[in-house]
């Protein structure tokens, strides 16, 4: 068994940050086993106009 903190990054610009909606860890049972990280999905508006 892994430690509980187990975080990836997510590298990227300050314009791209500006341009988060949403960022999660997505922790659940398969990620328990699957890596010793945890995945961080995150969302974009990458839209025109912006």
């Amino acid at each position: 068994m892994f430690v509980d903190i187990r975080l990836n990054c997510l590298p990227g610009t300050g314009v791209l940050a500006a341009r988060l909606n949403r960022v999660r860890v997505v922790r659940d049972a398969e990620t328990e086993l699957a890596s010793d990280r945890y995945p961080v999905l995150a969302k974009f508006d990458l839209g025109p106009g912006r």
